[in-house]
């Protein structure tokens, strides 16, 4: 398998999938699918603030998905018969809110399960906590007022405009999610092919302890009948009470496993196409640093596989890009907006082909409310694409890159990028 020649042909601009801009005065370049996509804020301003870099995105917004199933390289056969080939949708997100802000308002939601209700215990409580800051013991003063400040806090991303488009999923089924993430969408929707073997698998887990009052009430009457039961049974053998065990629920999704090959070989818009899309990739899935203390955290995704899989948030834990068969420097464009600067043309390795392993890993749970979304996925989608159809005859493709083997030739294969991302941390360090 050889290169397509380019006949030293200058490369095409016609087909980028992004534009990297690097906004005056800011550190941090952002990727964009889209020209006019961005706002002016600049990320990381303030912990208690909902600040959106993205616009014109909610709901998948006007962004056409990149639909590497029906228009990237991964297989020889044309587009027109690609047509029953599994897929997975990917739709990314940027989370707008530090967790433990959204800990906190999930928490008070979580008791009285209404924004008004929520308002108004936070009035109440900011009407207490002035009396406090206003008197005179410096010590009630000083913790009141940071109460105070605090409540004052939550309570302004509550009233943000963005609040409810930012914390609420579609739909009344995926309603006890919300406020767990804000978010925001990128513009970054992907559909792509997927050939994982497992469908699904799991298991049920009692024994736990209760972790509210009435585990503590249970243990104290536990202790009761059974120190009565000792007494009365003082000539028995011995004694011993049934009781009932607890359901243990764990916090972590199920992982999703997404491989594929993207092939060099044919024009040089898919060379530029095939880079673009990984780098796009691994851009957004690593953390950027906005000041020496506040980094913008790696995206999330909502995941969608219809009739196996959904998660309304999800993470990319691992991310392996290999390349494979020869490879040669060539001359690719990088869409970079900086000044007056509109693109570059940078020279760097392609190969043959790159081998792509994607792992999804959930953020939550599967519970039926994610089986339910899965089957029925007009309770969940926003757009879906336009010129997206899947394909046949994928598995020789897929499993030549498997077997080390591209078109029957024999290939090396050398990593290009790996890692991943973790979620599930504490809140202290540098959690945002």
């Amino acid at each position: 398998m050889s290169f397509f020649n380019p006949g030293g042909s200058s490369p095409s601009t016609s087909s980028n999938l992004w534009t990297l801009y690097l906004q005056d005065g800011q550190a941090l370049p952002v990727l964009s699918r889209k020209p006019g996509q961005l706002t002016n804020n600049t990320p990381g301003n303030g912990v208690f603030n909902i600040t959106k870099v993205y616009t014109d995105t909610q709901n998948g917004g006007t962004t056409d998905w990149i639909d590497v199933v029906g228009t990237f390289p991964w297989t020889t056969s044309p587009s027109t018969s690609r047509q029953n080939v599994p897929y997975c949708y990917l739709t990314e997100k940027r989370i707008i809110v530090n967790s433990n802000v959204s800990n906190i308002i999930n928490s008070v939601f979580t008791s009285f399960d209404s924004v008004d209700s929520a308002t108004s215990i936070s009035s109440k409580l900011q009407t207490l906590l002035q009396k406090g800051a206003d008197s005179d013991n410096g010590i009630l003063k000083s913790a009141a007022q940071a109460g105070l400040d605090a409540v004052k806090n939550i309570q302004n991303v509550v009233n943000s405009s963005d609040f409810a488009q930012a914390y609420t999923l579609k739909g009344p089924v995926l309603a006890p999610y919300n406020y767990l993430y804000a978010t925001e969408y990128t513009g970054f929707q992907y559909k792509l092919p997927y050939f994982g073997d497992d469908y699904n698998s799991g298991g049920v887990d009692f024994g736990g302890q209760s972790q509210n009052i009435l585990g503590g009430l249970a243990e104290i009457a536990e202790n009761i009948s059974g120190g009565l039961a000792g007494i009365l049974g003082g000539l028995k053998p011995g004694t011993y009470i049934e009781k009932s065990k607890q359901f243990n629920m764990g916090d972590t999704g199920r992982n999703i496993e997404i491989k594929f090959p993207l092939l060099n070989t044919r024009n040089t818009d898919d060379i530029t196409r095939n880079w673009q899309l990984i780098f796009g990739l691994i851009y957004q899935n690593r953390a950027g640093r906005y000041t020496r203390s506040i980094i913008d955290l790696p995206v999330i995704y909502q995941l969608q596989i219809p009739g196996v899989a959904y998660m309304p948030f999800a993470y990319i834990s691992n991310l392996s890009i290999n390349f494979v068969g020869t490879r040669r420097l060539l001359d690719i464009v990088v869409p970079i907006q900086n000044g007056t600067a509109t693109s570059t043309k940078l020279t760097t390795i392609i190969p043959d082909a790159y081998e792509v392993s994607i792992t999804v890993t959930g953020l939550n749970e599967e519970t039926r409310n994610f089986m339910y979304a899965s089957v029925n996925p007009s309770v969940v989608t926003t757009s879906s694409p336009s010129t997206s159809k899947p394909i046949n005859g994928p598995a020789a493709v897929a499993n030549s890159l498997t077997n080390k083997t591209l078109n029957g030739v024999p290939t090396s294969t050398n990593a290009f990028v790996g890692g991943g991302g973790s979620f599930g941390g504490g809140g202290a360090g540098g959690s945002w």
